[in-house]
């Protein structure tokens, strides 16, 4: 008996759908690959588009887009309609913790141990409010947080960066700030002093900075850690956010004033976001400072932010958790 061969025939329409799958996969495929090998990015590019998400007078405008737009970005994780998106992607490359436990915990100051990868970064926004009060600097501008995700870019990830972050996440709330952009590494060059001397360059640099604008009250030196990831970060909402830890130098008379302010904006961050701050870390005794120009007046503070393993968009995100914290305190203090 010759057994009959069964022919199964694909609906029309199964065909067309399959082709349409085809070709749209394909798309989005090359169109993904595409955007990571050719968009250019700079720092002030960068900062444009972290801008615009902060602060709602220059914010991008976005539709929703078409149901094609929308699985693209499920595939792909690009928001055709949202340029910040590539950028966003690209940084998101998760680093794959190789380097966790590398470098060990130390409460030894790290003054001599200067930078080599990281540069300058000039000021992508610039822009001087007629009175500010928050003065940003950074000690040590040239520390350097993790390059992942940014190799093909023109972005700078160093503490320079994080300054123009909170700059902007503080004029965008009202509180007028100022980052100092003359580059301290020329400056210790110029005379002749050693890289554990850039307090005493950025104390210089603090002083013709209030003598140029009196209405200065608030001193944040903004630096970044040298701790494993798995103690540099934490989720919140999903997302992976640069932990952040205040650094309060006691060997100075003055000390219980910046440590009481300091105190103050510590348990706002930790009553709203727990586990985003590390705490205070008061420091004194042989090895260390002890005074990290806080002896300049009393609402000077440093904030280490990160390790040198974060990324800049856990970096960024910790910035707009804590700005309107700062804002709120400092606003509250103006106002006695």
């Amino acid at each position: 008996m010759r057994l009959k061969r069964f022919k199964f025939k694909v609906p029309l329409w199964w065909k067309v759908l399959g082709c349409i799958l085809l070709v749209y996969f394909s798309y989005a495929y090359f169109f993904s690959l595409m955007m990571q090998n050719n968009i250019t990015i700079n720092n002030g590019r960068y900062l444009e588009m972290i801008v615009g998400e902060a602060n709602h007078s220059n914010a991008y405008i976005y539709n929703k887009g078409t149901i094609l737009d929308r699985m693209l970005g499920a595939v792909s994780g690009i928001d055709v309609n949202n340029p910040v998106s590539i950028i966003h992607r690209a940084i998101n490359q998760r680093n794959q913790m190789n380097d966790m436990n590398m470098i060990s915990f130390s409460t030894v100051d790290r003054d001599t141990e200067e930078p080599i990868k990281s540069e300058y970064v000039p000021d992508p926004n610039p822009s001087m409010p007629d009175n500010p009060i928050v003065y940003i600097y950074n000690s040590h501008q040239l520390e350097e947080f993790s390059r992942s995700g940014t190799e093909s870019y023109n972005i700078t990830p160093n503490v320079m960066m994080a300054s123009f972050m909170l700059r902007e996440q503080l004029n965008s709330l009202g509180t007028d700030a100022m980052v100092e952009t003359n580059n301290i590494t020329e400056f210790l060059r110029a005379n002749a002093w050693n890289f554990a001397a850039s307090y005493r360059a950025s104390r210089y640099m603090m002083t013709e900075a209030k003598r140029n604008h009196e209405t200065l009250r608030y001193f944040i030196d903004i630096h970044r850690d040298g701790i494993p990831r798995n103690r540099a970060i934490t989720k919140i909402d999903g997302e992976y956010h640069a932990r952040i830890l205040f650094v309060v130098g006691l060997e100075h008379p003055g000390y219980a004033a910046n440590l009481a302010f300091v105190q103050k904006i510590n348990s706002r961050i930790a009553a709203e976001h727990p586990n985003l701050t590390r705490g205070i870390m008061k420091k004194h005794g042989p090895g260390v400072n002890g005074i990290y120009n806080q002896d300049f007046n009393d609402r000077t503070i440093l904030i280490e932010i990160g390790s040198y393993n974060s990324e800049i968009d856990e970096v960024y995100r910790t910035i707009k958790l804590i700005a309107p914290i700062l804002n709120q305190v400092i606003k509250e203090d103006m106002n006695g």
